[in-house]
């Protein structure tokens, strides 16, 4: 597909990449003046079934809206110039990005410093906290969708993993619409996101494997525990302790050990350059030096001891003994008035524990009313260690509530837990604090769900409320 041009206006130069999801070429605008470059996406569904195209045209105009906006508004991610439908094939049109991605430097057997590889931290989580900021999942970061731009050497993410799914779309055996195909990359994709729920965590995870692709110089395949889902790679890098610690959590398996987003990263990540001490060379310390006045020069000085005034007779008084004995009689008397003061104005003091994290539930949500049996979803809570647990897409609000209660129970130890919210064909979300404080929330969509549980943790006090998990049945 070249030396084409896309509705009249875009004109293809040459193939920049392809997969399973669609195409990438770098095309003209010949509308513009001096016809500038831009890159052209090319989606197909695999399927012609109207239903299947029907499903992919929204699901297309939604996400346009979503990487235009981002576009719009974050610096490092490229402009949406256009999208457009031809032929039953769907097109995105994006600000090309000068420079080159991750992958030619991250290369088979090249360690990069721990120095090195923080500033790459920095630089992505920067950028990457904007886009989780807004609730939005990547989902296919890795090497070769990291891009170092060459008018400043920033990191640049590009190709978003939701868009592609318009390029999965298929019609299952009962002529239903259905995702044939992940998105995400082996290796740079967690358990989770494989099972069908990625998260903001699920990011974290790729960034971190990143991360370490480039301390060790090996590809995530040489070092991934495919049984426990662990990555075993300490002994292929030097790194202080304290920046283990921060990878071994970025890239835990259970996504609910993990930096919930890149928010929590980058600040966990600055925490460990604000620390760092200074390398610079500082001068010596220096012992005094000994005069080198001559010793025939030097003189002896004695100290002059002050005379001592006589005493005159009328300096004699009464003997120290007394002076004794009369201190403390008045200090005796002033430790029984204190206790005389304190008996009448002592009143209990204020109880200053620190109160029980508050947890508010939300309303239960109403049945879709076009899917009167449809899918049931439940988020449970416990609101000493903050830990939750979900259960969704059951046939039934009971069993879905008992998945949700054991998950959040196993991962707590055995602590209870309860239901903070249930959802019927509708998305459910959990917000919470630094202290616990917490407020669950349902609706329609994935946002809405996420804005009644940030009001509703707010509405109990929570002072720095985050989304921690947002659940949607397959229904919805």
């Amino acid at each position: 597909m070249t030396d084409i041009t896309l509705a009249g206006r875009y004109h293809i130069l040459k193939p920049l990449g392809s997969g399973g999801f669609g195409h990438t070429f770098l095309a003209e605008d010949l509308f513009l003046p001096g016809h500038p470059r831009c890159v052209v996406k090319k989606l197909q569904p695999q399927s012609t079934n109207p239903q299947v195209l029907e499903v992919a045209r929204r699901l297309f105009n939604r996400e346009a809206e979503v990487l235009y906006q981002l576009g719009s508004t974050v610096n490092r991610i490229p402009r949406l110039l256009a999208h457009f439908e031809q032929d039953q094939e769907f097109y995105l049109v994006q600000e090309f990005i000068e420079g080159h991605d991750l992958s030619q430097e991250l290369t088979p057997g090249k360690k990069y410093p721990e120095s090195w590889v923080k500033q790459f931290l920095l630089d992505v989580l920067e950028v990457l906290s904007q886009v989780h900021q807004r609730h939005i999942v990547h989902r296919d970061i890795k090497p070769a969708n990291l891009m170092r731009r060459q008018s400043d050497g920033r990191i640049v993410l590009i190709d978003f993993g939701a868009v592609k799914e318009v390029g999965t779309l298929i019609a299952d055996n009962r002529g239903e619409t259905a995702i044939g195909t992940q998105i995400g990359t082996r290796g740079y994709m967690p358990i989770e996101q494989f099972r069908g729920q990625p998260r903001l965590s699920s990011d974290v995870y790729a960034v971190g494997v990143v991360a370490i692709q480039a301390l060790t110089g090996l590809p995530p395949s040489q070092m991934e525990d495919f049984d426990t889902g662990e990555l075993h790679w300490q002994r292929h890098a030097q790194v202080s302790p304290t920046f283990c610690a921060v990878l071994e959590k970025m890239v835990h398996p259970d996504w609910r050990q993990r930096y919930p987003s890149a928010i929590e990263a980058l600040q966990a990540v600055q925490e460990l350059t604000t620390a760092t001490p200074s390398l610079e060379p500082t001068a010596p310390v220096r012992a005094p030096i000994a005069p080198t006045v001559p010793l025939a020069t030097m003189q002896t000085v004695r100290p002059v001891t002050p005379a001592t005034p006589a005493k005159s007779p009328s300096s004699r008084g009464l003997p120290c003994i007394a002076w004794v004995f009369i201190g403390l009689g008045l200090l005796g008397a002033a430790f029984v008035g204190l206790i005389v003061l304190v008996a009448l104005f002592y009143e209990e003091p204020a109880d200053l524990s620190t109160p029980e994290p508050i947890v508010k539930e939300s309303p239960p949500p109403e049945p879709t009313p076009d899917s009167p049996t449809g899918l049931f979803g439940a988020i449970a809570y416990n609101n000493v260690d903050g830990v939750y647990g979900y259960g969704y897409n059951f046939p039934d609000r009971a069993s879905a509530e008992k998945r949700a209660i054991q998950e959040c129970e196993r991962v707590s130890g055995g602590k209870p837990c309860e239901v903070m919210v249930w959802f019927q064909n509708a998305c459910g979300a959990l917000a919470r604090d630094s202290r616990n404080y917490a407020g669950s929330g349902w609706g329609t969509t994935p946002d809405v769900a996420r804005r009644e549980a940030l009001a509703s943790c707010q509405s109990v006090g929570g002072a720095d409320c985050v989304v921690v998990e947002t659940i949607c049945t397959k229904n919805q």
